[in-house]
């Protein structure tokens, strides 16, 4: 404690507030010493938050892809940190991207006709049995 000359009570040095807590006493959130805790403040929580709910929704739509597939799939979770210093401050800014797995059409065969259009059938084979009506409207039959 230190006091003045010709002041009889003593002075209270001022209290240092240890750099992990707030002038209000309370915790601060520590400075990040990981990617992980990185991104777990970033956007105040939020980006952490919508990172771990893309993933699940990849890792769903990989898991329904692979059972439909033979057991395989592939897809693909991006995140992209832009880091900007502007004096002392850095600002981040995240995008995320994700790659579903794709969905595998089936492989079609078609020849093209003297005009240039194309056409489910071989043009130098005759076809055996044209487009008929199936559509039901003729009832039930009995044989």
């Amino acid at each position: 404690m230190s006091q003045k000359e010709g002041d009889d009570m003593p002075q209270a040095e001022p209290e240092i507030i240890p750099p992990e807590r707030a002038a209000d006493g309370n915790r601060l959130i520590p400075a990040a010493g990981t990617f992980s805790q990185l991104v777990a403040f970033l956007e105040g929580g939020q980006l952490d938050q919508d990172v771990a709910g893309e993933l699940r929704e990849l890792v769903s739509e990989m898991r329904d892809s692979a059972i439909s597939h033979g057991g395989k799939s592939k897809g693909q979770l991006t995140l992209t940190l832009d880091f900007m210093l502007e004096g002392s401050a850095f600002f981040v800014t995240a995008k995320t991207k994700v790659k579903l797995p794709e969905e595998k059409r089936q492989r079609s065969i078609t020849w093209a006709t003297e005009d240039g259009r194309l056409t489910p059938h071989a043009p130098n084979q005759g076809q055996l049995f044209g487009v008929r009506d199936v559509s039901g409207s003729g009832g039930f039959r009995n044989i």
